[in-house]
């Protein structure tokens, strides 16, 4: 289909502007509206890769109470048999982020909430939509696999440190002395911290020069 997202954003705008919503989240139009947002959420990449899995596992695999499944209970295959445990509600998890292929080790929100990065042994760093659970981008090459470095302005990757203001671009290799086992990054300051216990600040100016503090 290749338009799960606009349709997130869609319900998620229902949400926002029918005044009986606000008023009364108890009101059966909050539940219908919100029980679809959650459908589609669980359900976004099977809808995504077969959509025609909606009248098999998105039905079927839905909660008990589900009002989508109720209401469209009849399209479920009749070859389908029941099985013995479905939960009777949605769950407190909203989706699943689909795309590393090894173990994710950490995950960052951007400043703003409306990103989340996740880091992974694949030496990926990959940025998602926070929203809709759209995949976003794909920052290969990474032996740094901390997710927030991808909101930063200044990070290290493969030894160097990079500039991502416009376009990632490698400002100064780190030779293998002054390689960082941990670095954090605050607007115009870098602090690298090393295995030998020194910690250096580093301050850019105008991206043509940096100071040691």
């Amino acid at each position: 289909m290749g338009k799960i997202s606009e349709s997130i954003n869609a319900i998620s705008s229902l949400e926002s502007y029918i005044p009986i919503i606000k008023a009364n989240k108890g009101s059966e139009l909050y539940t219908l509206i919100h029980d679809a947002k959650r459908f589609v959420l669980h359900n976004r990449i099977g809808i995504e890769q077969a959509p025609l899995q909606i009248y098999c596992s998105a039905l079927f695999f839905a909660p008990e109470n589900s009002i989508n499944r109720k209401t469209f209970q009849e399209y479920i295959p009749s070859w389908i048999y029941k099985i013995s445990r479905t939960r009777s509600n949605w769950s407190a998890a909203f989706q699943t982020l689909e795309g590393h292929s090894d173990p994710v080790k950490s995950v960052a929100f951007s400043p703003d909430s409306t990103k989340v990065a996740s880091g992974s042994d694949d030496k990926t760093i990959q940025l998602w939509n926070a929203a809709t659970g759209e995949n976003l981008q794909k920052l290969e090459g990474h032996s740094d696999l901390k997710a927030s470095s991808a909101f930063e302005r200044y990070s290290v990757s493969n030894h160097w440190i990079t500039d991502r203001s416009n376009e990632v671009r490698n400002i100064l290799w780190l030779p293998p002395d002054y390689r960082p086992t941990s670095i954090y990054c605050c607007k115009s300051i870098m602090v690298m911290a090393f295995s030998t216990g020194s910690i250096f600040f580093l301050k850019f100016e105008n991206r043509k020069k940096f100071h040691i503090i």
